[in-house]
């Protein structure tokens, strides 16, 4: 017997098995296949999705949930075929995946302001939080953190996406790479240059744009520095300390040229291990007004934001840019109209001293908020 014909599906490059253990969600039972939330087949036994839709930001979520939780099958991430519309979400994914009250209240012992979270993300990483606990329920995980107050930073760090590799998108660090000389030659002679790297997780990226600035003979006297609300991956950082599979994806020289064999893994070589510092802060928190930076990294953290918060942070990012300074998104980011920025490149923004309204039709702000999806190369 054939399944009966089900609405039509949308035009995305394949379907997408999600499994239970990646997002933890009953939605994703019996590893179903799914184009974006649109069930592929059905049973008697099982029930239909009825052809429910995700919305830009459901998809984002789930992407980087299956990057995050299953790195060795980057297949099981979606990926839309370049302009195809996600359609708006047709059921409430709070229903589908919680309140995310455990990831608020694990937010707020934390000392950071749920408020500025996205609600569904935080549902969805609550089943992740059980799952680092080894605990049942969301009681018995509130339970164990206020007897056991040291596992915070890893309720917390399960709570967190930090999805985060090295050269991650590559064609971003080619436009870097290109424009390190003109920027650090801008500083020359007056102060050193500036990169900060905010949400940096494990610090992969602050490390890459490093190792571009020794390739150039750059980076002596440049300040980095990489700054996350977590504790865990930043003692990572510190170590700069890599299993061998993250590090593969570095070119070969560059990986004989910066990285020490370490057992299992591989460790950045001095100097630029010790040429950069880390710092465990809030994003929120941090005062930028009297900061001058000279490139900044603020990638994949958006997207899990409310609006308003996200536009909060892209307004004193742009503030502590020094004109003609850098800020990097990732892919499905973009500022709003703040700052005077210009976009010069994929996911790559310069500060310019010009019109606003100039700046503002160039950045082609567009969705919801300050925060878009850009189309899937």
């Amino acid at each position: 017997m054939h399944p009966r014909p089900g609405p039509p599906r949308p035009a995305f490059a394949s379907p997408v098995a999600f499994p239970h253990d990646v997002l933890g969600s009953a939605t994703c039972t019996n590893q179903k296949h799914w184009y974006h939330g649109q069930s592929t087949r059905s049973t008697a036994s099982e029930p239909r999705n009825h052809g429910r839709t995700l919305n830009t930001h459901d998809w984002l979520d789930l992407r980087h949930i299956c990057l995050h939780e299953r790195p060795d099958r980057r297949d099981l991430a979606p990926r839309p075929d370049r302009g195809v519309a996600l359609q708006t979400a047709g059921s409430s994914a709070e229903q589908a995946f919680g309140g995310g009250a455990l990831a608020r209240w694990v937010l707020a012992k934390a000392g950071l302001e749920a408020a500025h979270y996205r609600v569904r993300p935080l549902s969805r990483r609550s089943a992740a939080c059980l799952r680092a606990l080894r605990v049942p329920s969301e009681e018995a995980a509130r339970t164990l953190l206020e007897r056991q107050p040291a596992l915070l930073d890893t309720a917390l760090d399960s709570l967190l996406l930090g999805v985060t590799e090295f050269f991650r998108d590559p064609p971003v660090f080619e436009v870097l790479r290109g424009r390190l000389p003109a920027l650090a030659a801008s500083t020359a002679g007056s102060r050193s240059l500036r990169i900060w790297s905010l949400s940096c997780s494990i610090g992969c990226e602050l490390y890459s744009i490093g190792i571009l600035l020794a390739e150039a003979g750059l980076l002596a006297g440049t300040d980095l520095l990489g700054t996350d609300c977590r504790k865990q991956p930043l003692v990572q950082a510190r170590e700069g300390l890599y299993p061998q599979t993250l590090v593969a994806a570095i070119e070969p020289g560059l990986r004989a040229r910066h990285f020490d064999a370490a057992g299992d893994c591989r460790r950045v070589r001095e100097p630029l291990r010790s040429q950069v510092q880390w710092r465990q802060e809030d994003l929120f928190a941090r005062d930028t007004a009297a900061e001058e930076w000279d490139m900044i990294f603020w990638r994949n953290t958006a997207i899990y934001l409310d609006p308003a918060a996200a536009s909060s942070v892209w307004s004193r990012l742009a503030r502590a840019l020094r004109p003609g300074g850098l800020l990097v998104t990732g892919k499905a980011e973009r500022p709003g109209p703040v700052g005077h920025l210009r976009r010069v490149a994929a996911s790559v923004y310069i500060k310019a001293e010009a019109d606003p309204d100039d700046c503002c039709r160039a950045l082609e702000p567009a969705g919801r908020g300050a925060t878009t999806m850009e189309p899937a190369e």
